[in-house]
């Protein structure tokens, strides 16, 4: 009786470990996997494979000429019918013609965009971020099939996110969301930062707007995948996280045992109301299996709706405003601290004045119209009495400009440097010229 106990709760555990309703065996050296509605086609270094989902059957193997090209350190994409390998570090482009290989990009490995997201719009090929050379990207570029470049999409905002890779994404219509992903710490290039933020951006207006930003976004990687209403879902030891954007709502599942075994260079793939995976066994056989949604995510432990988009949009309108009030803010700042204000009886730095005669108005007026310099002669002629011979006028405007740097000296309360100068003109040197000195202080005349 122990013995038949034991048979059935065998028969139990191997069925729960390899019986599933649908399954296909794959090939054990696959190198990429391609999901595209109906069929999933599956790459291997010289083959490529298609599987019927709704026969859930795989084709023979269909052979390519790989033309000398390491397709594992490539992307695969799918435009109408033709696939195209995009290079994971840099900027090489292949497609494949007649099952064979071809280089058709003039670009080169910079190896500047690890673990960047690349998708496809409209038929054209779009990537975003990634990271190289102990730093990470912010920008997206665009193939241009008409010059084999990569061309850089201008933006026509300047609110972007922080530069990333290893983001999970979505396309939803003529909007690219983005879901946490990691980034750069600049103060220490070894470190790695995770964020926990959700952007969108507009295709077609090539601007970017903050969706959401909580700390649950930090467990969304490259490993995600769509659920049937467009939701983005991500998968850990700690449980499933999927994230309506339209609604800004999580559901937290428990993960269960297929998660844990799941081939992580295949995406999950919705179609038909089931979700498609590639599970590893315990003999290392690949097999391709069909989950229900109850079957694939177990119990749901959480459900919750973060901050609307209304909200977020209230904040992004605060931010900018108080950007602009910091803005205004420290340029007041800026003109009080760099500026000598001067009128008719008084000068003004700061919180410091001092009052002055006409004389040193007029001299300061002076100084003012002429980029900070007087001709000696000049300044005699303004200063000169019609009462006083020559010797007494040269007396007196040697006084005043004594006393005038003194009370400069005063009001910048520094009494180790003259302010005003004299040296030889710059156009006779037989004469000599004043100069005020003030370094980047201005003065305004009322």
């Amino acid at each position: 009786m122990k013995f038949k106990k034991y048979i059935c709760i065998t028969t139990l555990l191997l069925f729960s470990l390899n019986g599933f309703s649908k399954e296909v065996l794959l090939p054990n050296n696959i190198l990429h996997s391609y999901n595209g509605g109906d069929s999933i086609y599956i790459f291997t270094k010289n083959k490529k494979f298609i599987v019927d989902l709704n026969k859930y059957e795989i084709s023979k193997p269909i052979l390519i000429d790989n033309n000398g090209f390491n397709i594992e350190t490539y992307v695969p994409v799918k435009i109408n019918k033709t696939f195209y390998f995009v290079q994971s570090s840099g900027g090489l482009v292949l497609k494949l013609e007649k099952d064979k290989l071809i280089r058709i990009d003039h670009s080169y490995d910079h190896k500047m965009q690890i673990g960047s997201s690349i998708f496809t719009y409209k038929n054209e090929i779009y990537r975003y971020g990634g990271y190289g050379f102990f730093s990470s990207r912010d920008f997206i570029v665009k193939y241009d099939f008409s010059t084999n470049e990569w061309e850089i999409v201008n933006l026509n905002t300047s609110l972007i996110p922080e530069p990333r890779y290893d983001n999970a994404y979505v396309l939803d219509g003529d909007n690219f969301i983005i879901l946490g992903g990691k980034t750069t710490n600049p103060k220490d290039y070894k470190n790695r930062i995770q964020l926990y933020d959700c952007w969108k951006f507009s295709i077609e207006d090539r601007s970017w707007h903050k969706l959401d930003h909580t700390e649950y976004f930090k467990n969304f990687n490259s490993n995600f995948f769509i659920n049937a209403d467009g939701a983005v879902g991500s998968h850990s030891e700690k449980g499933v996280y999927l994230y309506d954007v339209k609604e800004s709502k999580f559901d937290i599942y428990q993960t269960n045992s297929s998660l844990i075994k799941l081939n992580k260079h295949f995406k999950i793939h919705f179609y038909n109301n089931s979700f498609h995976l590639v599970v590893v066994r315990n003999n290392n056989d690949h097999a391709l299996i069909s989950l229900t949604k109850d079957e694939l995510l177990g119990p749901l432990r959480r459900t919750f709706k973060t901050r609307s988009n209304k909200i977020h949009f209230l904040i992004d309108v605060l931010k900018f405003f108080g950007v602009i009030a910091i803005g205004v803010i420290l340029f007041y700042v800026y003109r009080f601290t760099h500026i000598l204000r001067v009128s008719e009886n008084k000068m003004i730095f700061k919180l410091s004045s001092i009052e002055i005669s006409a004389q040193e108005y007029r001299i300061m007026q002076e100084f003012t119209r002429n980029n900070n310099k007087i001709e000696n002669n000049r300044l005699q002629k303004i200063l000169n009495k019609d009462q006083y011979d020559r010797s007494h006028n040269i007396r007196l405007k040697n006084a005043s400009i004594e006393k005038l740097n003194e009370k400069i000296k005063y009001i910048f309360n520094d009494n180790s440097i003259e302010f005003i100068k004299v040296q030889p003109s710059k156009f006779d040197k037989r004469y000599k010229e004043y100069v005020l000195t003030l370094g980047k202080i201005k003065v305004k005349n009322k």
